[in-house]
């Protein structure tokens, strides 16, 4: 997957509320690259319930910046070290039970990994767990199972 995104330049009159003085926050206009990838692997051990594990990675182009709207500082971050711009993967085993034909229930465990990270943020890695739901509605073509 590959995303070319353009962020627009940014304009802020700082705390004060007056362009033109030192306290303006000004953000170039610039085009951030993204790419990465996902790999799944599912194994049906029974009827109606496969086991699972999926591996994802992203990484990408652009620096990002911290702006303090009550000084009108900004601060330029390498990609490397944002919070939200840096290298990660991800780790996700997966449990999915086919209740029908027409619907499923599945659940996710995701263990995120930051290659690097800001210091001051709460933490390097991020552990979630999701329960999804999926339901299929309308005709669809016949198979077999």
């Amino acid at each position: 997957m590959k995303r070319d995104y353009k962020a627009d330049s940014f304009f802020n009159p700082g705390p004060d509320g007056i362009a033109g003085t030192a306290d303006d926050i000004r953000l170039p206009e610039q085009t951030l690259i993204d790419w990465g990838f996902y790999t799944q692997l599912l194994w049906g051990f029974r009827k109606d319930w496969a086991a699972g594990i999926r591996f994802d990675y992203v990484s990408g182009s652009g620096n990002d910046f911290l702006a303090d709207f009550a000084t009108g500082t900004v601060s330029v971050l390498p990609r490397n070290l944002a919070p939200f711009r840096n290298d990660r993967y991800r780790i996700s085993p997966l449990l999915a039970w086919d209740l029908t034909e027409f619907s499923r229930l599945q659940l996710q465990y995701n263990y995120d990994h930051n290659k690097d990270r800001l210091p001051g943020f709460d933490r390097r890695d991020y552990h979630s767990i999701w329960l999804g739901a999926e339901i299929m509605l309308g005709a669809h073509a016949a198979h077999k199972y």
